[in-house]
């Protein structure tokens, strides 16, 4: 499972905030499985001025905790039974799994063979109408024919809950890494627990403010790109993150302000360096190294106000990153609403050679919902795009689609609506706006292929989120289209 479905230390760590008027779904790994269309509303669960019912229930993995309109003066009813049993249901059976050991490649050459799928190769698409550059050009000159990295790239994946437990970016990042170098595990934001894809290990919970962009009705607010943030709020605020024997340098990613704190950083016990985020100079990283393997990292702030982002693990050894956050719930309107001033400054400190922005089922959810439309989906991904050409012009863009996904109707398993003309919006801004694509929808098959991919049991029951090995097969796919791309120049 990803990390924000079983990390329910608080009601609202797997929910995602919507408009006041809209019902929240949270995620449509529970939502959706509602009959769309019910009345029955999932709300953030950090609202506890008007909620109740469900305040300490058990963390199993449940997706969300609360259910409304329950206000606090309202006494039970049955009707709220009735509601609390579907949403048992959902969140008791239908949250992704991503467990299991990556998978081999034999199995993996099986896998596609059984599944029937092809090949799909990566459209790079002319960045201007002359096509004087292509949209990989840049990021394929960092690379030396010979296969090593002349400098070190980076490649930021963006995208929504399959990226959340870095399975299918993991997989890429293994791939890469051995043809163009090791540079490290890379970015991960600043909670990512080490049990799912990051590398955090224990955390003084009660000593931190954790917030997250999805939980805070995406008001305009600092999060840099990670969407996430850890303040401390005492001498007591402790945080320890795993360490490979090949790491040997950490990039932290902080907030700066006029009265901001300090932390101790420790590399198994010993201190390395002091972070001050009391500064003006503009600077949202600082980089601390060590000379002997070690196992263990460990920030211990000093006072209250130090607010981090995320943290970059590296080998100091050139090569290549591949990084990737997946906000649980995400759609291309949220990459639009992060605080634009903290967002540009970190990206422009992370330097990435390529964007990579992979959302769009949670935008058909929308669309199917009422909430948004597919003119409002396609300016969104426009702005973001739009947003990196203005901001950040040394790096380029690739749109992948959407996975399919499917809804059972009896026996039969149909493809959710709306995600196939999400995937042609994304096909033509990518064309238009200079960015290369990968269509993963019409790789699964196109409409209809979740039918086929749950009945060779790689689909999770929610038949939304794959499982480990098909998490796998897609991130090999891409990869083998990414040496195409690279072997054709």
């Amino acid at each position: 499972m990803t990390q924000d479905l079983f990390d329910n230390h608080k009601a609202a760590e797997a929910c995602e905030a919507r408009k006041a008027s809209e019902p929240d779904l949270c995620h449509p790994t529970s939502g959706e499985l509602l009959e769309e269309g019910e009345a029955t509303k999932l709300l953030h669960g950090s609202d506890r001025r008007d909620t109740e019912f469900l305040r300490g229930w058990p963390r199993h993995g449940a997706t969300c905790y609360t259910l409304a309109p329950i206000e606090r003066r309202r006494k039970f009813k049955a009707s709220h039974f009735k509601h609390f049993l579907s949403l048992f249901l959902v969140v008791a059976f239908t949250s992704p799994s991503f467990a299991g050991k990556p998978t081999s490649e034999t199995k993996l050459k099986a896998l596609k063979q059984k599944l029937n799928i092809q090949d799909m190769d990566i459209i790079d698409n002319c960045v201007d109408d002359t096509c004087s550059r292509k949209a990989l050009d840049r990021l394929f000159r960092a690379l030396s024919s010979d296969g090593s990295a002349e400098v070190t790239p980076k490649i930021l994946h963006l995208g929504d809950s399959h990226l959340a437990a870095d399975y299918i970016s993991g997989k890429i990042r293994s791939i890469l890494q051995e043809k163009f170098g090791k540079a490290g595990r890379g970015f991960t934001h600043s909670d990512q627990r080490a049990r799912y894809g990051g590398r955090r290990l224990k955390r003084a919970e009660k000593h931190w403010k954790k917030k997250r962009h999805v939980d805070l009705h995406r008001k305009r607010l600092d999060f840099g790109f990670s969407g996430i943030s850890l303040e401390s709020k005492s001498r007591k605020s402790k945080v320890s993150y795993r360490l490979e024997s090949t790491d040997s340098r950490v990039t932290i990613y902080f907030q700066p302000r006029k009265k901001g704190g300090k932390l101790s950083v420790l590399v198994d016990g010993k201190k390395v360096g002091t972070l001050d985020t009391a500064t003006e100079s503009g600077r949202v990283t600082q980089t601390f190294t060590w000379k002997k393997r070690a196992k263990v990292l460990t920030l211990r702030a000093l006072g209250p106000r130090v607010t981090i982002y995320g943290l970059s693990f590296e080998t100091g050894v050139s090569g290549i990153f591949f990084d990737s956050l997946g906000p649980v719930g995400a759609d291309a309107k949220l990459y639009t609403e992060f605080g634009k001033k903290s967002f540009n400054a970190h990206l422009r400190a992370y330097k990435p050679g390529l964007i990579i922005l992979m959302v769009g089922g949670n935008d058909a959810m929308k669309v199917r919902k009422g909430w948004t439309d597919l003119k409002k989906v396609e300016d969104d991904h426009r702005n973001i795009i739009q947003n990196l050409r203005n901001e950040h012009p040394q790096t380029d863009c690739m749109i992948w689609s959407p996975m399919d996904a499917g809804k059972r109707r009896g026996k039969k398993i149909l493809s959710r609506p709306k995600i196939s003309e999400v995937a042609a919006i994304q096909a033509r801004v990518a064309k238009e706006m200079g960015c290369a694509y990968w269509d993963l929808y019409a790789f699964m098959g196109g409409e209809g292929s979740v039918a086929r991919w749950s009945k060779a049991g790689v689909m999770n029951k929610d038949l939304i989120h794959p499982k480990r090995a098909a998490a796998d097969l897609i991130g090999q796919a891409f990869s083998d289209a990414f040496f195409r791309a690279y072997k054709s120049r």
